[in-house]
């Protein structure tokens, strides 16, 4: 995994302030249109053009899943990481 920094920004989702991101590895730095999960609440997030976090609307969430499986499969993934490790389970 690699970390970025990225323009500060909050999560539309909860609020939660965010200036940095970790890509798993192999992956470059965030551009428009990747996708992220909010460490604080786990909302689904899409980098804009000025690599501003927006929401990622539930309809694109769908049409992500019916478009990219393995991608959606792999954000539920890390969503679910995200929680166990917020929670504090393994």
């Amino acid at each position: 995994m690699r970390d970025f920094s990225m323009p500060k920004s909050s999560c539309p989702w909860c609020g939660y302030e965010m200036d940095a991101c970790t890509a798993p590895s192999g992956l470059d730095s965030p551009g428009p249109g990747d996708l992220s999960i909010c460490i604080q609440c786990s909302g689904f997030l899409v980098f804009d053009v000025a690599l501003k976090l927006q929401k990622l609307e539930p309809e694109q969430e769908f049409q992500l899943a019916l478009k990219d499986p393995a991608a959606y499969a792999e954000l539920m993934k890390l969503r679910s990481s995200v929680r166990e490790i917020k929670e504090g389970t393994p």
